[in-house]
């Protein structure tokens, strides 16, 4: 299986990949197993999601389906549904059918996913956006769950954003969206806010911060802020607005930066690297 990757030698690759986070939030079922199914449904079933304008997206090959690591090729490509076409010969509108199976333009990455750690990831490609994979997901991920089941999909965000909070000169406001974890590594007051989150049946939780005119948001004194700001990285978002090093007031949203993570592989296991670098992270 052919994968994009910058050859280091001729038997090691190295790669980056992008990381989503994906939850499913149900009364009835849990587990590896059950994240398991869901991907290779979304293959199975040959679910395909309009990500953007004519383009959609979905799972053309999977493998090891009953293995610690799902892999294969997502692909991105046009839709062709116009009954119409211009003929520039004879400078006609003229009544066209296409055949429906038939994709131009194909994009195509890997990608890999974890059920024990329910990460999906994909090798960085500029034919592939993180954000289309995102929408594919999230759509696709509803078509194959029951009805009285919710999908959670997010990306995985880099510290980026949360330095710039962390670090700023000051900070004016900030407003953490929160969903609870589904047993990621954390610290003592993070798993003390998840597990406060799962045992009240909060599904969702933003918190909103302001200081006043005088006196800014002291976030680093603050467990409840710096607990939920570090659980929002892989289960939620964060937003903030902040004085900079150069004294102005600049607007963060953590969403804008997505982690990426460099993977070291021998050639032809690279699905098992990804799962060493994944569970090595959240587990």
């Amino acid at each position: 299986m052919d994968f994009t990757a910058s050859y280091i030698n001729p038997n090691s690759t190295k790669f980056t990949i992008y990381l989503f986070n994906i939850k499913l939030l149900s009364n009835k079922r849990s587990g590896p197993e059950v994240y398991r199914e869901l991907i290779h449904a979304l293959h199975e079933q040959k679910v395909a999601v309009n990500t953007y304008s004519d383009k959609s997206m979905q799972l053309r090959t999977q493998f090891g389906t009953n293995e610690k690591v799902i892999y294969g090729k997502i692909v991105y490509y046009t839709n062709l549904e116009s009954d119409k076409v211009y003929n520039d010969q004879t400078n006609d509108i003229e009544p066209h059918q296409f055949d429906p199976n038939i994709h131009p333009n194909p994009k195509e990455t890997s990608y890999f996913f974890v059920p024990e750690a329910h990460r999906f990831a994909i090798i960085a490609n500029k034919g592939v956006s993180d954000t289309g994979v995102l929408k594919f997901l999230t759509q696709g991920l509803k078509q194959v769950i029951d009805w009285e089941e919710e999908i959670q999909v997010i990306i995985e965000q880099a510290n980026d954003g949360y330095d710039m909070i962390l670090s700023a000169n000051e900070v004016k406001s900030i407003e953490i969206n929160l969903t609870y974890s589904n047993n990621d590594k954390s610290d003592e007051f993070q798993e003390l806010l998840d597990e406060d989150m799962k045992i009240s049946n909060t599904e969702e939780m933003t918190i909103i911060a302001k200081g006043d005119n005088v006196n800014p948001i002291e976030i680093r004194k603050s467990n409840v802020l710096t607990g939920a700001l570090k659980l929002s990285q892989s289960n939620g978002n964060a937003k903030a607005t902040i004085i900079g090093g150069d004294n102005k007031k600049v607007k963060v949203e953590t969403k804008d930066y997505s982690r990426k993570e460099i993977v070291d592989s021998p050639e032809g296991d690279e699905h098992n690297s990804v799962y060493n670098k994944i569970m090595g992270i959240f587990r």
